[in-house]
Parts: C-alpha cells; sequence; structure tokens
C-alpha cells in the first residue's frame, strides 16, 4: 500500500494583501535588503555611502556600493534597520556582512526602479545578474507582457543554497552552475512580482496559474532575448521533451494537481505542462492577442485574488471568442499529447487524434518531395475545437511525395511512431 504523500512542503505561501511595519536588529557590521522602502537610512548609513546609493538609484549605470571585502562594515552607523511595506501579499529580508552589492536603475515612464544584486564574492555566475536584472524590469514593463513593474525596487539576493524563491521586491536565488539557467532564474523570480503578486493568485490552490504562468513567460524572454531554452528534464532539448516525459507517465488535470504533487512530479505540474498550454494557446492566438488579454486580466484583478476561471473567461471576453473547448482539455480533463498520420485512398492524408482523451494540438505537416523540395502544411489548433477525431488534408503534387511527418520538436507527442509515411 502507498503510504500517503506530504505535498504541504511542495507548496508555496499565499497571504492577503497587507501593511508592513517591521524592525530587524542585526549584529554590528551587517547589512539588510528587504522587502518596502527603508524607512531609516540615515540612522544606518553614512552621509556618503546615502550619496553613492541615490546616485545609483538615478541613473542607468551599473554601480559597486559594496566589494565583499570584509571592510563593509565602514559605511554602517546603525544596526536597527525600519522598512515599510503597503498592499504585498509577504515580506522577506535578507543580511549579510561581506557581500557584493551592485546597484542600478531602469526608467520606465516616468518613475525609476531601483535594481539591486546582492551576492557572495565567490560566486560564479551572479556577477551577470544585475544586468539580467535590469534587462527583465525593461523588458517586461515595456516590451512583454508590457506592464509597468508595480513597486519601486528589486533586489536579487544570493542566498538560497538550491533553488530561486520569490517575495514582493525580493528574489532569493542560489548561485547556478551556467548562464542560461541564471538568466532564466533572474527573469523567473523577478515576474513572480505580478503572478502571484500583482493579481494576489492563490500559488497553493492554483499552482499553475503561478508558477506555469511565469514559466512561461519566462520562456518568452529567454527566446527573445537569447534565443535560449531552458528545460527541466536532464538531457532534453526543449519543453516539448520536458512534457512529453511525463505525459507518457505520470498526468491528471491541471485543476487537481495541487493536491498530487511530489518532488518526482512537481515540475510538471507546477510548471511544464501548464506552460506547454500557455504556450499553445498564444501560438494559437497570437503574440499580441494573448498579451492584450492578459494585460486585461491584471488591470480586472489587480489585488482581488482571481481564480483560473476569471484568467479564463477574461481571455474569451477580450479576445470576443469562447475557448472553453481549448480550458476543458487542457486544465480540466485527463488527456495527452498524441497525433498520428493515415494514408487514405484518395491524394490526401489524415491527420487523427489518436485514442480517447488526445488533447488538442496544433497541426505542422512538414511534406518532402523526390526532387528535393519541401513545404509545410499548417493547421491551427482549433480545427479540434468541435471535437473531430480527424482530419483530411488534401495535398498538392501527391505522387511525388517521398515522405510526410508531423513536427514532434515544437508540438507535443507522446507516441512518435505514427507520426511519419514514407512513399516508394
Amino acid at each position: 500500500m502507498r503510504s500517503q504523500v506530504d505535498t504541504s512542503r511542495n507548496q508555496e505561501f499565499y497571504n492577503d494583501f497587507n501593511q508592513y511595519d517591521v524592525r530587524i536588529e542585526v549584529p554590528d557590521g551587517y547589512d539588510v535588503w528587504a522587502t518596502g522602502t527603508l524607512t531609516n537610512p540615515e540612522e544606518v548609513y553614512t552621509e556618503d555611502f546615502l550619496n553613492n546609493l541615490e546616485g545609483a538609484r538615478s541613473g542607468d549605470a551599473i554601480v559597486q556600493l559594496l566589494t565583499g571585502d570584509g571592510t563593509s562594515g565602514d559605511h554602517l552607523t546603525g544596526k536597527i534597520w525600519k522598512f515599510r511595506a503597503d498592499g504585498v501579499p509577504d515580506f522577506a529580508f535578507g543580511t549579510s556582512p561581506r557581500c557584493i552589492w551592485e546597484a542600478s536603475s531602469v526608467n520606465i515612464g516616468e518613475r525609476r526602479i531601483t535594481v539591486d544584486a546582492v551576492y557572495l564574492p565567490e560566486s560564479g555566475y551572479f556577477p551577470m545578474v544585475i544586468k539580467g536584472a535590469r534587462k527583465t524590469i525593461d523588458y517586461a514593463s515595456r516590451v512583454y507582457p508590457g506592464i509597468p513593474y508595480p513597486w519601486d525596487h528589486i533586489t536579487v539576493f544570493n542566498g538560497n543554497v538550491a533553488g530561486g524563491m520569490e517575495f514582493p521586491m525580493l528574489a532569493n536565488d542560489s548561485d547556478y552552475p551556467d548562464s542560461v539557467s541564471t538568466s532564466y532564474v533572474t527573469f523567473h523570480e523577478i515576474f513572480h512580482n505580478y503572478t502571484p503578486f500583482m493579481t494576489g493568485l492563490n500559488e497553493k490552490r492554483y499552482p499553475f496559474m503561478d508558477e506555469g504562468l511565469t514559466d512561461f513567460f519566462s520562456s518568452i524572454f529567454m527566446l527573445d532575448q537569447y534565443g535560449k531554452n531552458f528545460n527541466f528534464a536532464p538531457g532534453s532539448q526543449n519543453r516539448v521533451d520536458d512534457y512529453n516525459l511525463f505525459a507518457r507517465n505520470e498526468d491528471a488535470p491541471l485543476m487537481a494537481t495541487y493536491a498530487m504533487a511530489d518532488e518526482v512530479n512537481v515540475s510538471y505540474y507546477y510548471y511544464v505542462k501548464p506552460s506547454m498550454a500557455y504556450r499553445l494557446f498564444y501560438e494559437m492566438v497570437g503574440a499580441e492577442n494573448f498579451r492584450n488579454g492578459f494585460r486585461e486580466f491584471v488591470r480586472r484583478w489587480k489585488g482581488k485574488h482571481p481564480t483560473p476561471y476569471d484568467f479564463f473567461y477574461t481571455m474569451n471576453d477580450v479576445l470576443k471568442e469562447n475557448f472553453n473547448w481549448f480550458w476543458n482539455a487542457w486544465f480540466f480533463s485527463y488527456g495527452y499529447p498524441d497525433l498520428g498520420l493515415k494514408t487514405t485512398d484518395s491524394e490526401s492524408v489524415l491527420v487523427q487524434r489518436i485514442g480517447t482523451g488526445s488533447l488538442p494540438l496544433p497541426v505542422k505537416l512538414h511534406i518532402s518531395y523526390k526532387d528535393g523540395s519541401e513545404r509545410v502544411v499548417y493547421k491551427p489548433m482549433s480545427v479540434w475545437k468541435e471535437g473531430a477525431d480527424f482530419i483530411e488534408l488534401k495535398l498538392d503534387h501527391f505522387p511525388d511525395i517521398q515522405k510526410i511527418f508531423l513536427d514532434t520538436e515544437t508540438v507535443p507527442d507522446i507516441d512518435p511512431s505514427n507520426n511519419s509515411i514514407e512513399y516508394n
């Protein structure tokens, strides 16, 4: 008999929006970085240091405020730190006597957002975080999704021994072993200030809205800015590989997975599967439509603790189309990704959804001709919205075809054995 799995340690916090007035006393020589605004800077910093700090907060240049050489306490005049934060669901702080502190700011409209990176001198890739954090604030605020960062600062703190953890205005990240992971996690933890903190999503009950949406936007950022994928499964080439790996073995409706995640499948239920669903929806409706829908969702539900239903219905409303067939299949139903090909007596091919519960997927049919030429036939995921089990595609110059095959690099599919047909 399988013992009961304690899933609580795989869930993050969920609070209402609050006002925090926090007093933190630390030993001599310790700096503190935290959620909210430091209300007594003149009681903890020297005048010269405050001038340097103000300079970093007023321009685009990256300023190294602390060198981490062990003499950082020279700029301190006190050890009691007072912070105030309004309208946030949690409070966090980091403290250290010997960190490197790099600071800058990013101009967003009529505001400047302070950006800090705080890390140990022995950190390998953390020196690149300050540039990544600046790029994150600029990209998320102006480019995609194009929603101004909601608070006045963000600090990325090198305190986590294994992973990353988000808090309002503060990310607690470990030192990752490569530049791709470092860039991904920097964006990911900062973007949590939108989901869940800006809207108040219940990340304990609906982690696929919290981590899933954040992972989707992180993936868009990585591809757009660096041309890179970030993958969870060792040896996988992209998120399709990650998804297929788990979809073959452990799958459940996303609306129920908060109670089913364990150390083995938590990355799949919270990140990989929902991120894949959002990406396929994004490809179907287009980047601009997805952005418009997400912006309106945030505007309508800022601070109101929305549910997934609110997200689904907002998208339907903004895009003026009922996508319940998609939401039902990918979030409420048991299903798996599997398309297959079958020839017919005419000059056409059938694209089939294999088995009961096969998920709606886009059709990307590659055709290779005997003269070496190629073409692609694309059908959007909406071809399945009426519940069809197959579609028939008429192919030009059928006698000249050498091979037809489905794209499984960008479209998930758990069984590649029926994805291609070769002709003599």
